[in-house]
């Protein structure tokens, strides 16, 4: 009833009045709000508005779209095959990998051997969906609930994931069996100014979506031991988020981190200052 309502001329722009939504606790467009920690971004959505990505429904979502290679994922599979090469490409963990979708994206550009290990790590309705789906046979594809069971990675993939994490990077990283010789973060979200959370929307609810800063990754990448390889724009995904005092820039951006401990060895021979923009 009040999807209709608000498309009355004139309500549709009182509808989009950031100052009644945040005083309604509603919100309008693909995000909404700013808010200083994902407590108080959860805190601002009514109960029944909550969203999780852990549900039967959530888990099927844009399979199609999400297991098609984009012009963004071309520096995530550069490095990959560059790994391949040196012999450094036997087991993947794919935190966030939803139904194995980079898998079946990547597999046939980078021609991956048979006995490579992907490690999906995501939430139990993910892992169930993908365990349900999975060919018989098909052993390189795997999947965890948890990322403390995976077998020790050469590379540790983060694609459109940070946004979501209960913990922060750093905790995830420290919850694998052991630090991978290379990090490639892809799809993440990044504010020019402080690092804030918004509600995503996602169905017919909101999730809360993290937005962070490239110096918030210095720091976490410095905390961990790696070194900065590249790093890649993605203005084609630059979006807003509509708040109580007007909208706040979103931009992507990606980037590939190597162990300090082999970077020598690991390196590509990139430039660290290596920028790249890409589109969608």
């Amino acid at each position: 009833m009040w999807s209709i309502v608000w498309r009355i001329p004139g309500l549709k722009q009182v509808r989009r009045s950031g100052w009644l939504n945040h005083k309604l606790r509603l919100g309008f467009g693909a995000y909404w709000g700013a808010f200083p920690c994902r407590e108080d971004a959860v805190r601002f959505l009514r109960p029944s508005r909550l969203a999780t990505a852990d549900n039967e429904d959530m888990a099927v979502m844009n399979v199609e779209a999400f297991s098609t290679v984009h012009s963004f994922d071309w520096p995530v599979m550069f490095f990959m095959m560059d790994f391949k090469r040196r012999g450094w490409l036997t087991t993947v963990t794919d935190l966030g990998g939803h139904l194995g979708v980079k898998y079946h994206a990547f597999r046939k550009f980078l021609d991956l051997p048979k006995d490579t290990s992907w490690q999906v790590v995501d939430v139990p309705a993910v892992c169930k969906e993908g365990r349900r789906r999975q060919r018989s046979g098909e052993t390189s594809l795997q999947y965890f609930e948890d990322s403390e069971k995976t077998a020790p990675c050469d590379v540790l993939l983060c694609s459109g994931v940070l946004q979501y994490l209960d913990d922060t990077l750093v905790e995830a990283v420290g919850r694998l069996p052991s630090r991978p010789r290379l990090i490639l973060l892809n799809k993440v979200a990044i504010s020019k100014g402080s690092a804030f959370y918004t509600l995503e929307s996602l169905g017919r609810g909101r999730i809360p979506y993290h937005v962070t800063t490239i110096a918030d990754l210095d720091r976490a990448r410095d905390a961990l031991g790696y070194r900065l390889l590249s790093r890649w724009s993605i203005p084609d995904r630059t979006t807003e988020a509509a708040t109580a005092k007007g909208k706040q820039l979103i931009e992507s951006i990606g980037e590939a981190w190597t162990n300090k401990a082999i970077a020598e060895e690991a390196s590509p021979g990139i430039d660290t200052d290596t920028s790249l923009s890409l589109g969608s």
